[in-house]
């Protein structure tokens, strides 16, 4: 098994957990995911609709994205032992809510996704974006 199949492999193990403990299914896990990385963008980036565009469309910001979600599914699966499905829905939605994320994808991933759209032509007017 390669490094990225391990990987793989056990975010799909923590996934499946957390779906256990607050009662969703892969589509309501799914759509919460990508409901709060919507409002991530939004709310980091705001008004410039097209940088949230280009970095909807970066496959690097779906990984950074995958893999902190995992980390806050770990840290969940190891805080909720002693709550009951409620608290655990409840905590899930807070920990995981997009206002509540403090960090930003490496600046490698913004200006390689900035780059990748100026260089291909794809976007004539580069604003500056503060994530």
């Amino acid at each position: 098994m390669s490094h990225v199949q391990e990987i793989k492999s056990i975010q799909q193990f923590t996934r499946d957990k957390v779906m256990r403990l607050i009662g969703w299914d892969n589509l309501q896990y799914g759509q919460f995911q990508m409901a709060q990385a919507e409002a991530y963008l939004d709310y980091h980036i705001g008004a410039d609709v097209d940088g949230v565009q280009m970095i909807r469309e970066s496959a690097q910001f779906w990984a950074w994205w995958r893999n902190h979600w995992h980390k806050r599914d770990m840290q969940f699966v190891e805080e909720v032992k002693d709550m009951d499905e409620a608290e655990r829905v409840l905590f899930y939605e807070i920990t995981h809510d997009a206002e509540a994320i403090e960090f930003t994808p490496h600046s490698a991933i913004m200006h390689h996704t900035f780059a990748k759209e100026v260089i291909s032509g794809k976007r004539s007017d580069v604003r500056r974006v503060n994530l």
